[in-house]
């Protein structure tokens, strides 16, 4: 129904991505009496950036309410109760998984794995293994009184940790964001 966040992202192509026929997705409003489903993302609706689509929905048409955003910077939930049929999130309990985002691994090729694995005798292992930093954490909502800065605190007093977002650096260049 909105772009999250409102950034225009371009739509994949349905029946590439889940070789379904027929499948299409649209943010084209035009088209939304014919929709089997509507995503709604819930930060538009909840701050009156949009309005929910119109009453009465189509027959056997789904109403899909998506966030990304963890309950407790979720405002405004009492006020949808019954409206939806169906949840998106990052909560592996959702109705439908949506993670923030995933690793993809890189070309596997021999060579690569040659590149990667295989150190020369004459080389010291520990300068290859041995990484000065273990853990990085990509955050933008940073508040003191969270239990999650408390347990970086708690942490990094044991190994060091690369922070990134909006409350750390930026994210290094190559990087895929979604």
């Amino acid at each position: 129904w909105t772009h999250p966040f409102g950034q225009y992202r371009e739509l994949p192509d349905c029946l590439e991505l889940f070789q379904i026929d027929g499948c299409t997705l649209t943010d084209d409003e035009l088209r939304y009496p014919q929709a089997d489903a509507v995503i709604i993302h819930h930060r538009e609706i909840a701050t009156g950036y949009a309005d929910l689509p119109p009453e009465p929905r189509p027959p056997a048409q789904k109403w899909i309410w998506m966030n990304f955003e963890s309950p407790t910077h979720t405002r405004g939930l009492w006020r949808l109760g019954g409206v939806f049929n169906l949840t998106m999130s990052y909560r592996t309990d959702s109705d439908i998984f949506l993670p923030y985002g995933y690793l993809v691994p890189l070309a596997r090729t021999e060579r690569a794995l040659q590149k990667s694995f295989a150190l020369p005798l004459r080389e010291s292992y520990s300068s290859k293994l041995l990484r000065s930093r273990f853990v990085a954490w990509v955050i933008s909502n940073w508040s003191e009184s969270q239990a999650r800065v408390t347990f970086y605190y708690q942490l990094r007093q044991y190994i060091q940790i690369d922070v990134f977002g909006r409350a750390g650096s930026p994210l290094p260049t190559g990087s895929v964001e979604s």
